[in-house]
């Protein structure tokens, strides 16, 4: 496997760009972009007129990331509401659900 190795370089294995997404861009959209393409990683670009690269948008920890942090808020926002109100409180699901993040 070892002379495998020393022969191969990334460019015989590399696929290309076919999509990419800038720092801008609104993870909705980036999350989109990445589907159609069937895609788990974009590169991100300094803009649409510009390749620099600046980064590599990983969609599924980008997504356990939001979920961590939507859970987060949800949590607290029961915990304040409940205590207020009496009840059980629920974060709006359209937006867990554009997100991919609604419980199941």
């Amino acid at each position: 496997m070892q002379e495998i190795n020393d022969w191969l370089g990334a460019l015989d294995i590399m696929e290309p760009i076919i999509a990419r997404v800038t720092p801008q861009m609104p993870l909705a959209e980036a999350f989109e972009r990445a589907k159609r393409h069937s895609l788990e990683c974009l590169p991100v670009v300094t803009s649409d007129s510009d390749n620099t690269l600046v980064g590599l948008l990983d969609c599924p920890a980008a997504r356990r990331a939001l979920s961590a942090e939507v859970l987060s808020r949800r949590e607290k926002a029961d915990s304040i509401h409940g205590a207020q109100a009496g009840s059980s409180w629920r974060a709006p699901t359209a937006l867990l659900e554009h997100f991919g993040l609604a419980r199941r």
